[in-house]
């Protein structure tokens, strides 16, 4: 299995995050409510299971390595539309931390 660069809209947000490509289908991406999020979206064998998650969602890109997904996910031209006043939201991070498209890229 690869990985799906994806983006979502909730509430005005954007949301963009590197995910196994078996959590998108037509469109619909399944996130993990609990667990090791982390370590199920490194795993390109991970697949939806128990009560997960379900929202529409845009694929942006696909990528081999979980690596690759990761450096296209922190490039500002795959996060922007353009707009000065967006606002990017990560979906690992929560409702906790809102950042500015100007702030990003960030590290892994």
């Amino acid at each position: 299995m690869s990985f799906n660069l994806i983006k979502t809209v909730e509430n005005g947000l954007m949301y963009v995050e590197a995910v196994p490509s078996g959590w998108e289908v037509n469109g619909i991406l399944s996130w993990p409510t609990s667990g090791n999020i982390e370590r199920f979206r490194s795993n390109a064998n991970s697949l939806p299971g128990g009560i997960w998650i379900t929202c529409p969602c845009v694929v942006m890109s696909a990528h081999k390595t979980f690596r690759e997904a990761i450096h296209m996910e922190s490039l500002p031209e795959m996060l922007s539309t353009g707009r000065k006043d967006e606002k990017i939201r990560f979906l690992r991070e929560g409702t906790k931390r809102i950042k500015d498209a100007p702030k990003v890229p960030r590290s892994q």
